[in-house]
């Protein structure tokens, strides 16, 4: 894999996205799949889709355990790591009402330690009670603002203000001509909003379409790294 890597010739510039800015404010991208507010410490994520593997096997698929554990310990590491006074998602905390979300809502009850949370319902949230799955969580509407930022879960067409949405499970594929492609969760700048990549293990990819004025993050060895243009 490190050979693949190395032949993307991506640019690395740094954990700060600068791009995105309202005044003087910096959001930060981490190579977690997060993006980061530091002085206000707010933390931004996207499309977790709890109990998606609850839900395959209360339909009968032999699907094994482990991504909500792998997810919600991640995020916890994360809150800790930045010491976030809130996490924000920006959709789809769940994936599905079924049986078997109980256990990953009670696993949810014990990473949640004190840390805020805010929530824009995505569409895989509509059937959630919220006061039951998550209480004390703050639900947010779409395209409402948490400190300069507009925060909703579907990308908007044409943003007017610096913009943190989800819904895509934005991916992009690098890599020469007639080489093997290698294809990444991305964060996606376009139009004005940035589009985070899915938080969830088991979420799948969509491919980008990038257009010219698109700018594209992905993360290698631990680092973000921008793509350039036509990489």
């Amino acid at each position: 894999m490190d050979s693949d890597f190395a032949s993307l010739r991506l640019c690395v510039r740094s954990i700060r996205m600068l791009a995105i800015l309202h005044g003087s404010e910096e959001l930060q991208l981490l190579p977690e799949g997060a993006a980061f507010d530091a002085q206000r410490g707010l933390l931004f994520v996207s499309d977790l889709h709890l109990g998606k593997t609850a839900v395959f096997r209360d339909a009968g698929l032999a699907l094994p355990e482990g991504p909500d554990d792998r997810i919600l310990t991640r995020l916890t590491e994360l809150t800790a790591k930045t010491a976030a006074k809130a996490l924000v998602v920006v959709g789809d905390v769940f994936h599905a009402k079924s049986p078997g979300t109980q256990q990953v809502v009670e696993k949810l009850a014990k990473h949640r330690g004190d840390v805020k949370w805010l929530v824009v319902p995505g569409n895989h949230d509509k059937r959630v009670p919220w006061a039951d799955w998550l209480p004390g969580a703050e639900i947010l509407e779409e395209d409402e603002r948490v400190g300069p930022w507009c925060v909703r879960h579907f990308p908007p067409d044409e943003p007017v203000e610096p913009t943190l949405c989800g819904h895509l499970h934005p991916g992009i594929a690098l890599g020469a001509a007639r080489q093997r492609k290698v294809k990444l969760p991305c964060f996606w700048q376009r139009r004005g909003a940035l589009v985070l990549p899915a938080f969830g293990d088991f979420t799948g990819l969509k491919m980008i379409a990038r257009e010219a004025e698109d700018r594209v993050w992905v993360t290698i060895n631990g680092q973000v790294a921008e793509v350039p243009r036509r990489a």
